[in-house]
């Protein structure tokens, strides 16, 4: 089997390819799909068009620390009209130090699952506070949880709750 077919099993049972590409514009999504990359990994402020490219991506987006509110919601139905055509395969959260904005995030990303916008729900940190903190009031357990380092305390959480550790190879173009 081709490393670009290899996938995990998730905690709801879904596949996620193990290895993925980032990608920022509609030149990477041509390149990426030619080279037989399935996993494609995006910011959600990214304006791409990639939603008749190929029935069989899967479709990572990342929602930045940064992005809130009104901008969040924009975001989101751009998305929705331009990037992918039924529903987004996993929409991940980067946790910031605020914790009542995480909360309000994730709220806004468990409706969306609610929907069926969005299949799978994650979480990028490095933060084991900022992970405890949401933990407690959610009503969607992460299915994701990609470390951005290898804290004894985030990986102690991740096992604890059955989190798949998802530090999947995503590459990008130079």
């Amino acid at each position: 089997m081709a490393l670009l077919d290899e996938a995990v099993v998730l905690n709801d049972g879904s596949l996620m390819p193990k290895t993925g590409i980032i990608v920022k514009n509609d030149d990477d999504v041509t390149k990426a799909t030619k080279l037989g990359y399935r996993l494609l990994d995006c910011a959600v402020d990214d304006n791409l068009k990639i939603k008749d490219v190929n029935p069989q991506l899967y479709v990572e987006v990342r929602i930045s620390k940064l992005t809130r509110g009104k901008e969040l919601h924009n975001n989101l139905k751009s998305i929705r009209a331009n990037l992918i055509a039924d529903q987004a395969d996993l929409c991940l959260l980067n946790l910031s130090d605020d914790n009542e904005c995480n909360n309000q995030i994730w709220q806004k990303l468990e409706q969306l699952k609610i929907t069926g916008w969005v299949k799978t729900l994650g979480i990028e940190t490095d933060k084991a506070d900022a992970l405890e903190a949401l933990l407690k009031n959610i009503k969607f357990k992460p299915n994701v949880l990609r470390l951005k380092c290898e804290d004894t305390d985030l990986l102690t959480i991740a096992k604890n709750n059955k989190f798949i550790n998802c530090n999947n190879k995503l590459n990008t173009f130079s």
